[in-house]
């Protein structure tokens, strides 16, 4: 029986050798996971952000074309510009 406890001694430590790092593969697997899942959450609220950054900006891009606001502009800052009348203007085909 004493001939073979280091052999029993041996196999036991291998396999609790092989339990550890299973385990400790297994965690490093779960964080990368969860990792991975905060990232996604991060990059999907700055998709959400940046979304209605570019949706406001367009709002104001309009805004600036309108005829109404380059009118109120002309006014606000005296530049001496008048409608044209119906002689001045030329309608394009």
């Amino acid at each position: 029986m004493k001939k073979n406890r280091p052999k029993l001694i041996t196999l036991w430590l291998g396999l609790l050798s092989i339990f550890i790092i299973g385990l400790l593969f297994y965690t490093r697997c779960r964080i990368e996971c969860v990792r991975i899942g905060y990232e996604i959450t991060r990059k999907t609220d700055d998709q959400k952000r940046l979304t209605a950054t570019k949706n406001a900006l367009k709002i104001e891009l309009e805004m600036l074309k309108s005829p109404e606001h380059i009118e109120q502009q002309v006014i606000k800052h005296n530049l001496g510009l008048k409608m044209p009348t119906p002689k001045q203007i030329i309608k394009i085909p």
